[in-house]
């Protein structure tokens, strides 16, 4: 089917000198952005480019066999030509640039349309006709770019399957802690997510959570949650903040997993001048020494916040304040769970690999995986580390033998391993077009 897409724009004007020349386009953009196709190009005109008598057309257009997208040109017209023209149309001739510019003429045009399957093999071509006397005139095309850049597509990301084995439950049961950190704006208790690194914590946050309240062989057993504040403001009012800071990711836990108000222990640190002296103490802030000196022997209600203050005019000061306080002011949350214990049991040596795997400590896995038998669920498991490890034929590999054992999470997985074959073809073939 043949298209054939006459586009037009307004040309913007900007008047600059440039090199001796006739009449010369600059392409600087050609390529594909999503679902687009973006065109920047510039078309310079030197003066007296052309004759008296003579007229020429610049036109630019994407073609591949029958489908065109014709772009904006122009028409530089001689002052006898323009006379000539003007008798028998003079609306034609408002859209023509003179021959007689006093100065070099740059039209800038950047052009952006739907993105058409047929420009995938489309070049940019350059024509341009000039006529003299008489209407005689020459034609000639010339290929300005052979092919649209096209963006290297993203990796596929795979997302495996991975197994766990229902065990016979222990009643030796054994403690893991973690920790996250949020950070608040200055004098606020309100988590948002989008301030600083909370949107990447908050995730990781929720995945152990889940972790924790998916997983048959995980006891809950206390949310220890700590507030902190900086120190600049009253004593009272960071005492308030920081236990606020705490009391707000309480409820985000509690009322985004239906968790018991009794698992969670709550505590603040009204300024924390112990995390300011780790960052002073790291860092080469000026009057460094006298900083820690300060904070070591003036008390927090014996003016320690106004001697810093007062140091060189307020500039260390200032240089915390920006700096460092915005590190301060956060929550903090350790989660204790308890853990069937197998000792070196098959069962709990896969499971143990898995919640592993999920938080990508793959090195960790491996030797758990060791001494987990020879199990479907373990050799999917050693699959999925293959894969992670961008070992597609050893995953492949594995997830064929536990398939054939009757593995579910495995078939799933080959069709994640088949999925990103196809993905690294396309890439592929993308990377080869744009050399």
């Amino acid at each position: 089917m043949k298209h054939l897409i006459i586009f037009s724009v307004v040309a913007l004007f900007s008047f600059s000198l440039f090199s001796q020349g006739v009449v010369r386009v600059e392409v600087n953009d050609f390529k594909k952005e999503k679902n687009s196709l973006i065109l920047d190009y510039e078309i310079h005109i030197s003066p007296q480019a052309i004759e008296t008598g003579q007229s020429y057309q610049i036109t630019l257009q994407v073609q591949a066999a029958d489908s065109v997208l014709v772009l904006p040109g122009v028409t530089i017209l001689g002052a006898n030509k323009q006379k000539v023209l003007s008798r028998f149309n003079a609306n034609d001739v408002k859209n023509y640039i003179s021959s007689r510019i006093k100065k070099d003429t740059v039209l800038t045009h950047t052009v952006k349309v739907p993105y058409a399957l047929w420009m995938d093999s489309a070049s940019l071509l350059l024509k341009q006709e000039l006529s003299g006397y008489r209407n005689k005139s020459t034609l000639t095309v010339y290929n300005l770019k052979d092919r649209v850049e096209l963006a290297a597509p993203k990796s596929y990301a795979v997302r495996p399957k991975i197994s766990f084995i229902l065990p016979q439950k222990d009643e030796k049961c054994r403690r893991r802690q973690d920790k996250i950190y949020l950070d608040f704006q200055s004098g606020s208790s309100d988590i948002v997510p989008g301030y600083r690194r909370n949107s990447e914590e908050l995730v990781r946050l929720d995945n152990i959570i889940r972790d924790v309240a998916n997983n048959p062989d995980f006891m809950l057993q206390e949310f220890c949650i700590e507030g902190y504040a900086s120190p600049e403001g009253s004593y009272a009012l960071n005492e308030r903040l920081s236990r606020q800071r705490a009391e707000s990711l309480k409820k985000y836990i509690r009322d985004k997993f239906g968790l018991d108000e009794n698992l969670f222990r709550v505590t603040s640190v009204a300024e924390d001048w112990n995390g300011l002296v780790k960052l002073v103490d790291a860092s080469d802030i000026p009057w460094k020494n006298k900083i820690l000196e300060i904070i070591s022997t003036i008390g927090i209600f014996e003016g320690r916040e106004m001697a810093l203050m007062k140091l060189d005019k307020g500039i260390p000061y200032r240089m915390m304040l920006s700096d460092m306080f915005p590190e301060l002011r956060r929550v903090e949350y350790r989660i204790d769970y308890t853990v069937a214990d197998y000792d070196d049991d098959c069962t709990a040596n896969n499971n143990a690999a898995a919640i592993l795997i999920a938080n990508g400590e793959l090195s960790a896995a491996k030797r758990y995986l060791q001494k987990a038998g020879n199990t479907p669920a373990k050799i999917n498991n050693l699959g999925v580390v293959y894969l992670f490890e961008e070992d597609v034929d050893k995953a492949e590999d594995c997830f064929r033998q536990a398939q054939s054992m009757g593995c579910k999470e495995a078939a799933a997985n080959l069709k994640e391993i088949q999925a990103k074959r196809e993905d690294s073809k396309k890439k592929h073939a993308v990377d080869i077009e744009n050399e």
